[in-house]
């Protein structure tokens, strides 16, 4: 979870980052192969183009679309909450080679579903990176895959249906990283942060009472 929000903090929020890409709910392309000297995102490939977009998910879900794959081409959104579980995946191996309207909700979201979405994939985290991968076959084929880039969308619901949108999430304070303090007893003060962004799953119920129980004394 800290190396999850290390990449969180240097691709959305700090806007002086290096590795920084967009605020969040903007889908962000990169047409490049990657080569070591990459680090944000551990061992990345080098015969994928990416893709990414930090999703927020308290004011409203937001939608991914996708365009039909003709010519047999592998791509790919990884679909990761706060805890770092890939828990769903968008792409040729997951649903198909077909154009596809994809709603990504937060756990206690309440809405209808618009008839036009092919599926809703559920969170119990605020914040969710969906990380794309779109297959190129050599630098002859970089056009192409670039083509199929452009037709990835992402938006909130509301820009989707065409209704007002909800009020704005809370304004939030995002620790800022250190490396430093993450490898000392610091380390709480992004875990804590964390903690607010999730739904703590049931399998550690007692576990999380037994830290607040101790925290308290």
């Amino acid at each position: 979870m800290m190396d999850h929000y290390k990449m969180l903090f240097a691709q959305a929020v700090y806007t002086q980052s290096p590795a920084y890409e967009a605020p969040f709910n903007q889908l962000v392309h990169k047409s490049v192969l990657l080569g070591p000297e990459y680090t944000t995102i551990v061992r990345p490939n080098n015969d994928t183009f990416y893709s990414v977009a930090w999703l927020d998910l308290r004011a409203e879900p937001m939608i991914i679309q996708v365009p039909a794959i003709e010519d047999g081409r592998y791509y790919s959104f990884q679909l990761i909450d706060l805890y770092t579980h890939n828990f769903a995946y968008i792409g040729t191996r997951a649903t198909g080679f077909d154009a596809g309207t994809f709603m990504i909700a937060a756990a206690d979201w309440q809405g209808e579903t618009p008839e036009n979405v092919n599926k809703v994939f559920r969170t119990g985290s605020n914040f969710v990176v969906a990380l794309g991968r779109t297959q190129v076959y050599g630098p002859d084929d970089v056009g192409a895959a670039v083509a199929v880039q452009k037709q990835f969308a992402a938006m909130p619901l509301s820009q989707f249906t065409g209704k007002p949108a909800p009020a704005p999430a809370k304004q939030l304070n995002f620790p800022i990283w250190n490396p430093q303090q993450v490898k000392s007893a610091g380390f709480i003060t992004y875990f804590n942060f964390l903690l607010g962004q999730i739904k703590p799953n049931p399998s550690e119920s007692a576990l999380l009472a037994r830290y607040l129980l101790n925290k308290s004394r």
